[in-house]
């Protein structure tokens, strides 16, 4: 008993339908007919009957170039694809554009809720901010040793500062010595 899918695919193809670039016939032998849209009149087209073959068709673009990315409009050109069956065809489109189907259907029945564009945003910030706090570890006080690269004594109404000049080093104008990396690691 085909499912909601394959409901919504028997009533479009009445008629050729596109997705994405491929064009999807029903011809009149009952044989469903995928080829790229650029090739419709094209005669020598490699021939393929079998929904798996479309994972190795989707798998690279014109050039040989694997893509990563289904939906980009890349897919190459040269072949033509029969099945049998309706049930072959969800397959097949399912293996040239992953989930798109589903989002069809729901397209079709109206049920495609979409979701604002802040919304999407929210989700993913929660998703960066629980991956950017502090483990456990990282909120331990540490104890760090405070020196003046200037040991002499101090005069009568100087200041309490690092003195200042042009050979001036990090440490002596934040005042600290920063911590060995290994230490660092160390209490982790």
């Amino acid at each position: 008993m085909p499912d909601s899918i394959e409901r919504c695919l028997e009533a479009v193809l009445t008629a050729p339908f596109y997705l994405g670039q491929i064009l999807i016939q029903k011809i009149t032998t009952g044989l469903f007919v995928l080829l790229h849209r650029d090739d419709e009149s094209v005669d020598q087209l490699k021939s393929f009957r079998s929904a798996e073959d479309a994972i190795e068709i989707a798998k690279h673009d014109d050039a040989g170039n694997y893509r990563p990315l289904k939906t980009a409009p890349n897919l190459r050109h040269g072949w033509r694809l029969e099945l049998a069956t309706l049930e072959e065809l969800r397959r097949a489109l399912d293996y040239f554009y992953p989930g798109r189907l589903a989002v069809f259907a729901a397209r079709k029945k109206r049920k495609l809720q979409p979701s604002s564009f802040r919304e999407t945003l929210d989700r993913h910030r929660t998703v960066r901010l629980l991956q950017s706090l502090p483990r456990p570890g990282d909120l331990r006080p540490r104890i760090c040793r405070v020196e003046l690269r200037d040991k002499r004594p101090v005069q009568g109404g100087e200041p309490l500062a690092p003195r200042t000049g042009r050979e001036q080093h990090f440490d002596e104008i934040s005042g600290a010595v920063s911590p060995d990396i290994g230490e660092i690691q160390d209490e982790r």
